[in-house]
Order: C-alpha cells, then structure tokens, then sequence
C-alpha cells in the first residue's frame, strides 16, 4: 500500500523542515502550509491522509484549524504538536474527537513516527470499515436500468 500524504502547517520554517526531514525518511509524501488559512486551501486542492499542526499559530490556533478539519474533512487524522505546557489541552482535544494524537515539542523522531503511523492506520481501518458496512446495507446487488 502507498505511503499516505501527510499535510504539515507550522509558521516557523524550521519546525516544517524538521517534520518533514523526519517523515520524508519514512516514506510519506509531504505537503506543507505556513499558517491555517493556507492549509485550509491545500486541503480542498490535494486529497491527505493525515494533517500535523502546530498549535501555535498566528490567526488561528492549530486546535482550531483542526476542529475545522474534522467537520469538513472526517477521513483525515489529525495531529497537533504542542509546546511546552500544552500537554492537558492536547490530551482533552484528543480526548473529545478533535485529535488523533498529539506530540510534546521538543519532537522524539521515533514518537513522530509511531504517532504518524498510528494515526494513519486507524483513519484507514475506519475508512475500510465504513466501506464494508455501506457494501453490506447495499447487499452488494447491482441495480438495472
């Protein structure tokens, strides 16, 4: 199975060529967006699995941009990076439905990848599942005509 496309917003430069640095050795093809505003358009022109955002952002927080990306993008994990001192809005975002996960800065490239691959396998699994039920509800019949 193909790598899936991982969309990274940050407006520090240096953390994007980080991340990207660390996913790009994995695999994954990579998008990027400086800010919140720029991710939203690149998420209505590319299809991503999964979306990694800096919580803090000029404009909007990377929770906030998040919380768009769930309404209107469902099928994508999203992951937030959080400085220091942002852990328990992470855990409680993650807790609610907003997060798939969430990664302290400074980032173990280790945990980006474990927490990339996880995040990815579940939206995939639930993607697969929905798949499977909606073939079911049809019974699988062609229709004529």
């Amino acid at each position: 199975m193909a790598k899936p496309t991982v969309l990274l917003v940050d407006d520090e430069e240096r953390a994007l060529f980080g991340l990207g640095h660390v996913l790009r050795a994995d695999g994954y093809r990579l998008l990027f967006a400086a800010g919140p505003e720029e991710a939203l358009r690149v998420l209505s022109a590319a299809p991503v699995e999964a979306v990694i955002s800096d919580q803090m952002m000029p404009g909007m927080s990377g929770l906030e941009l998040l919380a768009i990306v769930r309404d209107r993008h469902p099928g994508v994990a999203r992951l937030m990076l959080t400085g220091c001192g942002d852990a328990a809005l992470g855990e409680q975002a993650r807790r609610s439905g907003v997060l798939h996960g969430f990664m302290q800065k400074p980032c173990d490239r280790r945990e980006v990848q474990a927490t990339v691959r996880a995040a990815v396998e579940l939206v995939r699994e639930l993607r697969d599942t929905f798949a499977a039920a909606g073939d079911r509800a049809g019974g699988g019949r062609r229709r004529n005509g």
